[in-house]
This record gives structure tokens, sequence and C-alpha cells, in this order.
């Protein structure tokens, strides 16, 4: 079964969505947070809400072409484990795909990587306002 992309793909998709649900929540409380600050704070939150509804449908669209680019990706790992095992006659061992070298195991680490970066570019919008609203309180401009 674990060859078959289909035991991954709804595990990436179940993983987005507790993404999604957590960073949809944080931002709104960063928001509330900063409508109690000042008058630009205000300002921020209101630009923030306004691109978020412009972007909101194009990064949605992009964040779901991602199972879709990690499924060619498990695919090629998959074919070049088949072209390695036929280079070398070697008979496939199953039990070693998961191990650290192994193509099951690789492509789990791409699905983290996936992951990962998809996490920090969800976080950039959040991490604007914090840094607003920590250089408002400090009074310090990069």
């Amino acid at each position: 079964a674990e060859a078959d992309y289909s035991a991954h793909g709804p595990r990436y998709l179940d993983l987005q969505r507790q993404m999604d649900t957590r960073l949809l929540a944080l931002r709104s409380q960063m928001r509330h947070a900063l409508t109690k600050g000042s008058v630009a704070l205000k300002q921020l939150v209101t630009l923030d809400a306004v691109m978020e509804q412009m972007l909101g449908a194009r990064e949605q669209r992009m964040w779901a072409s991602l199972p879709g680019q990690l499924e060619r990706r498990f695919v090629h790992r998959q074919h070049k484990h088949q072209q390695t095992l036929q280079a070398s006659g070697a008979a496939d061992e199953p039990l070693r795909w998961r191990q650290p070298g192994g193509w099951l195991w690789a492509f789990e680490q791409d699905l983290q990587a996936l992951l990962l970066a998809e996490l920090q570019v969800r976080l950039q919008p959040i991490t604007g306002l914090l840094e607003a609203a920590q250089q408002e309180k400090t009074g310090l401009q990069e």
C-alpha cells in the first residue's frame, strides 16, 4: 500500500487543512490584538484583511496544486528506485523503503520539506503583523 500515492495524498491534504485552520485562527487573533493599538496598526489590520480577501482564492488554488506536485515527486522517486533495481539486478526489499536512503524515506523527506516551505509562506502575513506590533511597541524601525 505504501507504494501507492493514494496512501500519502490524503495525509498531506489533512495536514494542509490543519495548518490552514490553525493559521487562520492565529491571523485572526493577531488582527484582533492589533485593533487595540494605534491608528496605524488598525489601518494595517484593514489592509491585511483586504489583501487576504483579494489573494485568498488564488492562494487556495496554489495550495491545492501542491498534492499534485507531491504525487509527481512520489512517482519520480519510485521510478528511480525501479531503475536502480533493474540496473543492479537486485531484488526489491520493501522493508528497506522507509529506512534512511530508501526511496520512500526520501519521499517522506520531500513531503516534510514541502510542508515546511508551505508553513513558512503561510506564516509571512502573520509574521509581518507581529513585526509591525513589535516595532510600534519598541519604536524601532528596520
